[in-house]
């Protein structure tokens, strides 16, 4: 449950791209600290926490998505907490 290359920095107004060749689910990008990423796939993660909050219902992710983007500050993928939903085939 990782994407490869894992770590990349990205200076200010970059531009970074996602490919998904499985198409099975919709994915999320969560700016995490490290320390709260957790040791194997099925360990507690706090930027999965954080993704939850993309899903009207975080215990039933069939329901559907509400929010495509959260953001805790300002606007931009910039801060710990923000993360964006990326919806299957994008």
């Amino acid at each position: 449950m990782r994407c490869a290359p894992g770590t990349i920095r990205v200076a200010s107004g970059g531009t970074v791209t996602f490919h998904d060749n499985s198409n099975n689910d919709a994915h999320t990008i969560t700016i995490s600290p490290k320390a709260a990423l957790p040791r194997s796939a099925d360990g507690p993660c706090k930027a999965r926490q954080i993704a939850s909050g993309h899903l009207k219902d975080p215990n039933d992710p069939s329901k559907g998505v509400k929010a495509w983007v959260l953001n805790k500050g300002l606007a931009g993928l910039d801060e710990v907490g923000d993360s964006l939903a990326i919806a299957v085939g994008s």
